[in-house]
């Protein structure tokens, strides 16, 4: 009896404390008690472990991006065409005096090289494009950029053209009327549901509508 009261006045001290000990079973069957500050630490050793891992990750994706770039700056860089017909829009619309500006979603540095690269730099007033540091990445923020130094601000008298939906979206957030192509990589759907004030299916219409517009 008098062993029995003392596990009981231990049991209610450790209560007392907030460490009630809860009984689990080993491996070889014995049983083995946890107390919650017991649980609080392996918690706090999981959570440390996570955290050791998602920094792994981080670093790894950081690797990733960095080594992707190299190989983009040396090779990647010039694995592009111009689509038909591109060359001859940007020349008919500078020899009409319209003024041409780019506004991509590329790193500013590589739109300059690849436009240089195939000989498309001189019909551009402007090249405009997502700063590396990521601190200038949505297409909004690009068109915006792009704007600040272009000469014409009246907005009714600028066109973009794009062919994604967030070309469409990005356009229209800054106030500008936007020609949805065909050509690129998005279809009449997206485009459509985008809101693409004209659509065009060739370089050609691009040039009517524009100095449709002009």
């Amino acid at each position: 009896m008098e062993e029995e009261k003392k596990v009981s006045d231990e049991s209610i001290v450790e209560e007392a404390k907030g460490e009630t000990p809860e009984e689990t079973t080993t491996e070889d069957g014995t049983e083995a008690k946890e107390t919650k500050e017991t649980k609080t630490k392996k918690k706090k050793k999981s959570a440390a472990a996570l955290e050791i891992e998602l920094k792994k990750s981080e670093e790894k994706a950081a690797e990733m991006v960095t080594l992707y770039r190299e190989y983009f700056t040396v090779t990647g860089i010039f694995e592009n065409s111009v689509y038909d017909g591109v060359e001859e829009m940007l020349k008919t619309l500078k020899e009409a005096g319209i003024k041409i500006a780019m506004a991509t979603s590329k790193p500013e540095k590589f739109a300059k090289i690849i436009a240089d690269h195939f000989g498309l730099a001189k019909y551009f007033d402007v090249i405009g494009g997502a700063c590396m540091d990521e601190t200038r990445t949505e297409k909004q923020d690009v068109i915006h950029y792009v704007l600040e130094q272009c000469e014409e601000k009246e907005l009714d008298k600028i066109v973009m053209v794009g062919d994604r939906s967030y070309d469409i979206l990005g356009g229209h957030a800054e106030g500008l009327k936007v020609i949805g192509v065909l050509y690129g990589y998005g279809d009449l759907k997206e485009l459509s549901q985008a809101g693409a004030d004209a659509l065009a299916t060739t370089p050609q219409e691009v040039v009517e509508l524009v100095l449709a517009t002009s």
